[in-house]
């Protein structure tokens, strides 16, 4: 396990596949994890280190568990989207439904009349 360090001029590099990005603040590498344009499967390495896989390193945790609280939270709000819209639709189809039936039995009491 890496621990957290208290430098505050610490840069990261990362590393998707082979190719190697940065260096990049600690801060930097968070909010790109955090807004998905970097991958949580990246490995990362302090100042030149050695890589290791982002969740060994310590710093990062909290940066991933909220990232993975981001994406629970997108799902479960695009889950309620739909399931909305499918109300809406049925709903809809309902009311056209209950419409057409209304006009028929106009039609055939008009009819015996």
């Amino acid at each position: 396990m890496i621990t957290e360090t208290t430098e505050e001029e610490e840069q990261w590099l990362y590393r998707i596949n082979e190719q190697i990005f940065g260096p990049v603040s600690r801060h930097i590498l968070s909010e790109r994890l955090v807004s998905g344009k970097v991958s949580p499967e990246i490995q990362v390495a302090r100042n030149q280190g050695e890589f290791h896989h982002i969740s060994r390193v310590s710093i990062f945790r909290s940066v991933l568990e909220t990232r993975n609280q981001n994406l629970e939270d997108q799902r479960r709000r695009s889950q309620r989207n739909r399931l909305i819209v499918a109300l809406l639709i049925l709903a809809g189809g309902c009311a056209a439904s209950y419409h057409v039936v209304n006009e028929q039995i106009a039609l055939l009491k008009s009819e015996e009349k």
